[in-house]
């Protein structure tokens, strides 16, 4: 497949890159920076995109607050985010590809806090582009109808960030690769008359059909199912013999209605739908989906379950035949990635302390120990549980104040060591307040260490 390059913004991105190169990010006061609050009231990025960047490239993408776990999502000339704190007088200074520091000045008083990059420009998902009209542009020339577009040049655009986009020449087949994507973001296809939307869940995944038409069009996308069954699923972290209820969204983005339109669903192997007890009673692998008129969605509610996967993790693509009444039909699919196992950190720390754990090539997770008692003894605890993959982990911690500087401990798939002075050694642990120093533990020890005022420190975790 053809790999993307990065697009020049009209042949002045290199020297906003040179300018940035010369300036420190510690010298651009949050002053002058469009705030906005990310709430449930306010979701949608406002303001206007200009050509010189308020945000320097190597800052965008979401990043996690450690000590608060507060998001924050940074693009061309924009901030979201939903940390309440004042952001006056703060500055940011990029520590390394993953870490942002940042200090905050007030009435003389200095505190630092760190944002860890949860999801950066360093995914990828893959896709091709195919015709469904003999006559809907020039571009298309004599190819056959329901053909993947060769040879076409396309833009691969940021929903969220209208300056955030990558361009490539789709290959023989239509077929493409979109790199240095933000796993988990919306993006555009954007080509010579046409622009549609498609919605990647994880790094990696096949997106499916991007198909060209006139008049009315279907887009598919999955997702939890938010409304039934039990809830909210992070789409990073699914696993085999677990049931998912999930919802597979039929969005018309063309310009007309799709009339009497219905839907096939073909499984791929080892994965499986269950009954469904939901109101709508939609447990076959057909159906109804009735008329779309342009902008709407017509869901299909399903409850999966995959068998069983023999690699460390697999995609598994559910094909959707779509058809309307006019005899139009769509052949799309969407992706699901299954994780073969999980671990478990375990903490427990004096006081309440927080810190990320990194994945590799997923993303940074979150955790603050909270209070709990142990034969009338009261510690802080948390467990989180990510996929298992032979690779290289990160769990960093932060956040400690001089009141809340702790003893904490740590271990994987089995309970931290709540006696702090069974194997805490001072200076044991040297210098490993970076990632490149990042102090090497096994994944059946025990750390016992302590978190003080300012602190970050990193420990590695391999399962190679």
């Amino acid at each position: 497949m053809t790999r993307i390059k990065r697009l020049s913004k009209k042949g002045n991105l290199d020297s906003y890159k040179e300018i940035w190169r010369k300036m420190k990010v510690t010298e651009i006061g949050f002053a002058a920076f469009l705030i906005i609050l990310w709430s449930a009231a306010c979701s949608e990025p406002t303001g206007t995109l200009n050509e010189v960047y308020k945000y320097p490239q190597e800052l965008w993408g979401e990043w996690i607050r450690m000590d608060t776990g507060n998001t924050w999502y940074i693009a061309s000339n924009y901030l979201l985010t939903n940390d309440s704190n004042s952001m006056d007088n703060i500055t940011m200074e990029k520590q390394s590809e993953n870490v942002i520091r940042v200090t905050k000045t007030s009435s003389g008083n200095t505190s630092l806090s760190y944002l860890y990059a949860s999801r950066i420009p360093n995914g990828s998902f893959s896709g091709s582009v195919m015709d469904l009209d003999d006559n809907a542009r020039s571009v298309l020339n004599s190819r056959a109808v329901g053909s993947g577009l060769g040879g076409i040049q396309i833009t691969v655009s940021n929903l969220k960030d209208k300056a955030n986009g990558t361009q490539t020449t789709t290959d023989n087949d239509g077929n493409f690769t979109a790199d240095d994507v933000i796993p988990g973001d919306s993006y555009e296809i954007i080509g010579d008359g046409f622009s549609i939307p498609v919605y990647p869940n994880n790094s990696g995944e096949d997106i499916g059909t991007v198909t060209v038409t006139d008049g009315v069009n279907l887009v598919t996308s999955i997702s939890p199912q938010t409304t039934y069954g039990s809830g909210y699923y992070d789409m990073m972290r699914l696993y085999p013999g677990i049931e998912y209820k999930l919802k597979i969204a039929v969005e018309n983005v063309g310009t007309g209605d799709s009339g009497a339109a219905q839907y096939t669903l073909t499984l791929p192997a080892g994965l499986q739908i269950l009954d469904n007890t939901t109101a709508n009673k939609q447990t076959n692998t057909t159906g109804m989906l009735g008329t779309i008129e342009p902008g709407k969605t017509r869901e299909i509610l399903i409850s999966v379950k995959c068998n069983g996967i023999t690699d460390e993790y697999e995609y598994k693509n559910i094909g959707i035949e779509t058809k309307d009444v006019r005899g139009k039909t769509w052949e799309d699919s969407v992706s699901l990635k299954f994780n073969r196992e999980n671990i478990t950190f375990s903490i427990v720390s004096e006081g309440a302390i927080s810190g990320v754990v990194i994945v590799p090539n997923v993303r940074a997770y979150h955790f603050k120990t909270t209070s709990t008692y142990v034969n009338s003894k009261q510690y802080y605890t948390s467990k989180i549980s990510v996929p298992k993959y032979k690779d290289d982990y990160l769990i960093v911690f932060s956040g400690a104040t001089a009141a809340s500087e702790s003893l904490f401990s740590f271990a994987i798939d089995q309970e931290a060591e709540k006696d702090f002075t069974k194997n805490y050694t001072w200076g044991k642990y040297v210098d490993n307040t970076t990632e490149t120093n990042a102090a090497n533990v096994a994944p059946n020890a025990h750390v016992t260490y302590y978190l003080a005022k300012n602190d970050i420190i990193y420990f590695k975790v391999s399962f190679k």
